[in-house]
């Protein structure tokens, strides 16, 4: 049943004396499979259903769970069984050798099985096959996926690939419609490989639909990983607002979108045409109506035929082979989450929930926060933790010996001297440690009341001394005393001091991580028309980027380099530089236009 034609539909009319052939069963089959498929691709939609869970056996070895998945046909994907196969018995490998990434894709797939003898038929005939067995296929592909397809599948947004290179692939995803005045979501899916270095990008772009969530037109997106990330696939969603026009479709990007990308030594500038237009309507049902105008039978079916993407494999060529150094599941999401392939609002709904996770500076407050949109069923999470780096410490240790004098020693009290720490002036924390040698004669360390071992099954040979220390900030030294719960053998006590001292203070690395900046130069004469290059310098962040714009209205031009053109008109204006990182951080510079 190959044939993915569903019309016309038809069926059997069945009368006395109707004369059966083959092609009147073939048509009874294909009427109850064509109108099952169609139900599946029109109300279910693609994507895995259940199981189908994608492990690394070894490390040239996958395992695929047993699981259920409906393809873009509408065909049912059955794998009954869990499968372990070598990356070598599966198609495409050959295409493999040598790279460093292939997409795990299933299919659906039928064989002809039980062959039997066909009675009455031509002589070249006589043998056919009694069965048609429904299955799968798995298979690596190396080319490159199509994702707009696969994000666009439901119908409601639009998704352009904007950047392809050295393994990363940044694409921007954008609802067709919105409502004029209220915000919505755009998603930017990235994929690149597990483990690689730290990948961050910036991208802006003019907008006359939309403005950020300050009102600003100047739309600037940025994502960077975190050091405890480090994943194959993110989908991070950011929140923009449409403009108060109703009734229009307008582009979303006026010019260009300026992506940055830096990943290690990788420091790359593009600049990529945009198309897509974004609807503004009055409010929410004539979204849903657009959207229903759009989602048409001739546009479901017409989807391509593209596979179920289980799993994104990052490889390491060796020789004749590869290995596999990580597995991430289902890359581009095509699982079906809800009733009817479509994440629903309402009672019995599934929401779609996102969520963003951001590093702090180890003394910042953690952040939660959620935001539920309503327009798109998206309830969204963004958390901020504190990186673990705390304190930088400076220690020392050494060996004080306090002599023992008197008869009694029992409850005695004994001193040492002033001994210097070696940490310098200031607060410093010190330990104490009694030496002692066990019954093996091994020499040991006993921190607190000695008395804890005193009883049935302690041990013996803990002396049963208390100690202290007193310490001396303004001059670097400290005194240790001990106090005898019982008689001690010997002469003296062996006493080892541990002593600790913060050497980065927590006010100098807020001052040193406050982003900061500095425009050079900050006050220059310029004529009527002439041009002039700013300069920001900023420190407290490794995001130098930054945001030039002009206070003053008819105050000349800039772009984002910083080259300032002067206009027409004599007088002072004001430019103000904005970080990216820190977006409360601005300054302002002062450029005087003569004749």
């Amino acid at each position: 049943m190959k044939n993915q034609n569903f019309f016309p539909i038809e069926r059997n009319r069945y009368f006395y004396g109707k004369l059966l052939t083959v092609r009147d069963f073939e048509v009874e089959q294909k009427y109850f499979n064509d109108k099952r498929r169609l139900l599946n691709m029109a109300v279910t939609g693609a994507g895995v259903v259940c199981g189908l869970n994608v492990t690394q056996s070894d490390e040239t070895t996958i395992m695929v769970e047993s699981g259920l998945a409906i393809d873009y046909k509408g065909r049912e994907i059955i794998v009954d069984a869990p499968v372990i196969k070598k990356l070598q018995m599966l198609d495409g490998y050959a295409a493999v050798e040598g790279k460093t990434e292939a997409f795990l894709c299933l299919r659906y797939d039928e064989y002809l099985s039980e062959q039997v003898n066909a009675v009455g038929a031509d002589s070249d005939q006589h043998s056919q096959h009694n069965r048609v067995v429904e299955t799968y296929r798995l298979s690596l592909e190396t080319e490159e996926p199509d994702i707009a397809a696969i994000c666009d599948a439901s119908g409601r947004t639009q998704t352009a690939l904007l950047y392809c290179k050295d393994g990363i692939r940044i694409a921007l995803s954008l609802p067709l419609c919105a409502v004029a005045g209220e915000e919505f979501a755009v998603d930017v899916l990235v994929t690149k490989e597990a483990g690689s270095l730290l990948l961050d990008f910036d991208m802006r772009f003019e907008s006359e639909a939309a403005t950020d969530l300050k009102g600003n037109k100047k739309i600037a997106l940025h994502f960077t990983e975190g050091p405890e990330e480090k994943k194959a696939v993110y989908r991070r969603q950011y929140k923009l607002r449409a403009v108060a026009l109703a009734g229009m479709s307008v582009r979303m990007a006026s010019s260009a979108v300026e992506l940055r990308v830096r990943m290690g030594d990788l420091n790359d500038a593009a600049a990529i045409p945009l198309d897509s237009e974004l609807r503004l309507v009055k409010n929410h049902e004539e979204l849903e109506n657009y959207l229903a105008q759009k989602d048409t039978l001739v546009r479901r079916i017409n989807i391509s035929d593209l596979p179920i993407y289980l799993a994104k494999l990052d490889l390491m060529p060796i020789r004749s082979t590869s290995v596999i150094r990580n597995i991430a599941q289902l890359p581009f999401d095509q699982r079906l989450h809800g009733r009817g392939g479509r994440e629903e609002k309402g009672l019995g709904g599934v929401l779609s929930v996102t969520s963003e996770v951001r590093t702090l500076k180890y003394w910042q407050k953690p952040e939660a926060y959620a935001d539920y949109n309503a327009a798109t069923g998206t309830l969204s999470f963004r958390f901020g933790i504190p990186t673990s780096e705390e304190y930088e410490y400076s220690t020392s240790s050494g060996l004080v010996e306090i002599p023992l004098s008197g008869g009694l020693r029992v409850n005695a009290r004994y001193y040492s001297d002033e001994i210097p720490h070696n940490l310098g002036p200031g607060n410093v924390n010190i330990s104490l440690a009694v030496v002692f040698q066990d019954k093996d004669e091994r020499q040991a360390l006993a921190f607190g009341n000695g008395e804890v071992f005193r009883g049935k099954n302690g041990i013996k040979a803990v002396p049963q001394v208390e100690t202290a220390a007193v310490l001396y900030p303004e001059k670097g030294t400290f005194r240790v005393g001990v106090w005898l719960k019982d008689d001690v053998e010997g002469s003296s006590i062996l006493v080892r001091y541990f002593a600790s001292k913060v050497s980065k203070d927590v006010d100098d690395l807020k001052l040193k991580n406050k982003v900061s900046i500095q425009v050079l130069p900050e006050i220059q004469r310029v004529r009527v028309r002439e041009r002039l290059h700013l300069k920001a310098i900023v420190t407290g962040t490794e995001d130098h980027s930054v945001i030039w714009s002009i206070k003053d209205k008819d105050g000349g031009s800039i772009d984002s380099n910083g080259l300032y053109q002067a206009p027409d008109t004599r007088g002072t204006y004001e430019i103000v530089c904005q970080s990216v990182a820190d977006p409360e951080c601005k300054v302002s510079t002062f450029v005087i236009v003569e004749d």
